[in-house]
């Protein structure tokens, strides 16, 4: 019968097994998450295994200090420390990295708090930045919360490590979070999104259904454009969708997948490509099939009648080279659309094609009166979310001498409670 024996303290367990062999146990620090790393060998005799252990534990020891979080480091080097450690232990999508990433050298590198010593900062410092970031235009709350949960996730992950004595973030996370999503309160005086309005949209449609050069050319843009207004897919949706997710007679869609671009962090497979496309699963992590609307089902039409590539395992996005689309091809070219379709969406308008899903819900909403769950079910999201973020409280318009004019919705409680 195998036999438990145990050294004085410190020093680790033995199990002797059936087969002769001994399998040593023992606890030799902890996990930034604070549960103890406890490693294990089974070699014989003991003596092979104490060794074994101690090279173990060497290497444990010797990883952590060449990791640990230096008393001169500064806030950003903690955060991109943490960051590392994330990716190496693969708690990140390659897309959730690339947003981290964008967030401590945008949104702390490029202050004066990321310049701090990590050991040195305040609650009162992390709160004046907070702060600073909100008095800046065009920086959304969701940037801003972003920044709140990088920091404490850092600073939490230095002090279970026992490198920090204690996290600035933690005390006032609460209340920063409450501060913050105030900025998502609209009222009706106050910035609202922005859809096209519905001159723009018959705009649009009538010069993408116009055939001209670049439908001739085989480059469908103003086309795949004009099924995003009509469908509201996300555009990362759009990219992933080939023509075997669509059944023509039901007029059904599946949508169980995404595609984005990434940076491409495999230095042996680098070959010249900064970044890479992946494919991951939908935003929410749910499958769903929605019916279509006859104007969808017109834009997907055009895009089989003009489109060199219509096989079941083709894109329906395709490039004209058949490859899968990327948003941001689709992005730099929508502008030349907008342009030439006389539509003009405003110099700091960003999310030009996003812009086409805002559109989608409010239509539903307001021109044919879709009750919220029901819209939110079909784009893939949450109520609140359509409601606080997609659908626009004001028509906006832009008359012959350019300038922009909006003019608020009363909403139809009746079919949109």
């Amino acid at each position: 019968m195998a036999e438990n024996k145990r050294n004085p303290k410190g020093a680790g367990s033995f199990k002797d097994n059936p087969n002769g062999t001994v399998t040593h146990s023992k606890s030799i620090g902890f996990l930034p998450s604070g549960v103890r790393r406890v490693f294990t060998v089974t070699a014989s005799p003991r003596a092979e295994c104490i060794k074994q252990m101690r090279e173990k534990e060497r290497a444990w020891l010797q990883n952590n200090k060449s990791r640990s979080v230096d008393k001169k480091m500064t806030v950003v080097e903690l955060c991109e420390r943490h960051l590392e450690y994330q990716t190496r232990n693969r708690e990140l999508t390659n897309k959730s990295r690339d947003r981290r990433e964008t967030t401590i050298q945008r949104h702390i590198g490029d202050y004066a708090l990321g310049r701090m010593q990590a050991s040195a900062v305040t609650s009162k410092d992390f709160e004046d930045h907070i702060a600073e970031l909100i008095s800046k235009s065009g920086l959304s709350a969701s940037s801003i919360k972003k920044v709140v949960d990088v920091m404490n996730a850092s600073y939490t992950w230095g002090c279970n490590r026992g490198d920090l004595a204690e996290n600035p973030v933690a005390p006032i996370k609460k209340t920063l979070m409450k501060r913050i999503a105030k900025l998502n309160e609209r009222t009706e005086n106050e910035a609202d999104v922005i859809v096209l309005s519905d001159p723009e949209q018959r705009k649009l449609e009538t010069y993408v259904k116009t055939p001209n050069l670049s439908i001739r050319r085989g480059e469908l843009q103003g086309l795949y454009e004009l099924f995003l207004l009509k469908s509201g897919l996300r555009v990362g949706e759009f990219c992933a969708c080939h023509w075997y997710d669509y059944a023509e007679e039901s007029g059904i869609l599946t949508i169980n997948k995404s595609r984005a671009v990434v940076r491409n962090r495999s230095e042996e497979e680098l070959q010249g490509k900064n970044f890479i496309q992946i494919e991951k699963s939908t935003k929410n992590q749910k499958d769903r099939k929605i019916e279509l609307f006859e104007e969808e089902k017109e834009a997907l039409a055009l895009i089989k009648k003009y489109s060199k590539w219509t096989k079941p395992e083709d894109f329906i996005g395709a490039t004209q080279m058949g490859n899968p689309n990327t948003d941001t091809n689709l992005e730099h070219r929508m502008k030349k659309v907008y342009r030439d379709a006389g539509i003009y969406i405003g110099e700091d308008e960003t999310g030009s094609l996003h812009i086409l899903r805002r559109t989608f819900a409010t239509d539903c909403y307001y021109n044919k009166g879709i009750p919220l769950k029901t819209i939110a079910a079909y784009m893939g999201d949450r109520p609140e979310t359509i409601m606080t973020y997609y659908i626009a409280a004001r028509e906006r318009t832009v008359s012959a001498d350019g300038e922009v004019q909006q003019v608020i919705r009363i909403k139809d409680y009746d079919s949109n409670t």
